[in-house]
């Protein structure tokens, strides 16, 4: 495939000394310009384990052309890498350019006034001050009669009440007197308000993101709560144990000032910024076109396939 090379005099010599050396262009975009040599040296860096399947996959593989050519071109697009190209008397290898490239990208990133920084976090926390405000911080137990050989035993009794409950047999009466069944308190409390647990019951204990992943009878009966130290009426667990949710304690969350937040803002703006100015930046240079020699990019990759059938 024949290539439009805009490379500089310098680049077009490197081209015409690779060419006597038959190490072929793979690719150009710009004055980017990836030998085989380069993106034999990529392949390289890839964990042998992943090699096969990434160079067997030509999304990855234009990726990975994407990143060699927007390296080199983001060296050879500031006067920093030009002086650095201009300064050594081989052309760089492919890690030579890519931690170039981050040094002038960190660079132009770099926020000049941390004053300004300071002053824009500020901003951003008075726009909504509630999203810095610390979560209520909720205290459950849940008394479970039983053990795991009962709660066999009881999900067999569940399930055959279910399915009378569905055939329409007695359904009202069972329900009646499942519920008389059960006791009236698990909790149970000494003369001090400390628990004293009936026999046979033992507690459990979590916060709110623990409810969360208890099944749905338990999140409905602690909905059913009003105050803090009160609980639910005793219910059946999906096994058929009684069970009973009490709310121990509530810590209401409190709005945090600026200066407790601050350096998590400044952090996650400096972070964001930087990402904007690469995008701003390096956008436009992958959107040049490119030009890429299909036969020396098939001819790199090939030398990296195993044939079909061999592990």
């Amino acid at each position: 495939m024949a290539l439009l090379l805009s490379a500089s005099l310098a680049w077009a010599l490197v081209a015409q000394v690779s060419a006597q050396s038959a190490d072929r262009v793979v690719a150009t975009r710009g004055d980017a310009v990836v030998f085989e040599s380069d993106l034999r040296e990529a392949f390289l860096e890839i964990p042998e384990d992943l090699r096969q399947n990434v160079v067997g996959n030509p999304d990855k593989v234009g990726k990975i052309l994407d990143e060699l050519l927007l390296a080199q071109q983001i060296v050879r697009d500031s006067e920093q890498g030009r002086r650095w190209l201009e300064s050594l008397e081989f052309r760089p290898d492919v890690g030579a350019f890519k931690r170039k490239a981050t040094e002038i990208m960190d660079q132009r990133a770099a926020v000049e006034s941390e004053e300004d920084l300071q002053e824009l976090a500020r901003e951003y926390f008075l726009a909504d001050p509630s999203q810095y405000r610390l979560p209520d911080v909720y205290a459950f137990a849940l008394a479970i009669q039983g053990t795991a050989d009962s709660a066999a035993e009881n999900s067999e009794q569940v399930q055959d009440d279910a399915e009378s409950a569905a055939s329409g047999e007695g359904a009202e009466s069972a329900a009646a007197e499942q519920e008389a069944e059960l006791p009236a308190n698990l909790f149970g409390a000494g003369d001090d308000g400390a628990e004293n647990l009936p026999e046979g019951v033992s507690v459990v204990r979590f916060d709110f993101d623990g409810l969360s992943k208890q099944p749905p009878i338990v999140v409905l009966a602690a909905r059913s709560i009003r105050e803090i130290g009160g609980s639910s009426k005793v219910f059946q667990l999906p096994d058929g144990r009684p069970a009973q949710i009490k709310l121990e304690s509530l810590e209401r969350g409190r709005q945090r000032q600026f200066e407790e937040v601050r350096d998590s803002i400044v952090e996650r703006l400096r972070v964001d910024l930087k990402q904007a100015t690469v995008r701003r930046y390096t956008v436009p240079l992958g959107n040049l076109p490119i030009d890429i020699n299909g036969e020396a990019l098939n001819s790199v990759a090939a030398s990296f396939l195993k044939p079909s059938g061999e592990s």
